[in-house]
């Protein structure tokens, strides 16, 4: 006769699987997040660049950008 193990032990065994893949995922994610970082990084300076010339332009003088100065 097939004797079925308890469904504590199951749990016990499928847990340390499901952990390892959700290791995985996150380790990719965090890698896609890096790189993406790095493609979106010139744009963020070409951001930062264009605020300045516009507050240049503006009040003729070089002044922070409106987001510097709301932290």
């Amino acid at each position: 006769m097939l004797r079925l193990p308890e469904p504590g032990h199951l749990l016990h065994l499928f847990l340390p699987a499901f952990h390892g893949i959700l290791s995985l995922i996150q380790a990719v994610l965090q890698v896609l997040d890096r790189h993406l970082q790095i493609l979106l990084h010139p744009f963020q300076l070409s951001n930062i660049r264009l605020q300045l010339l516009l507050g240049v332009q503006e009040t003729g003088v070089l002044s922070k950008p409106k987001q510097m100065l709301e932290v």
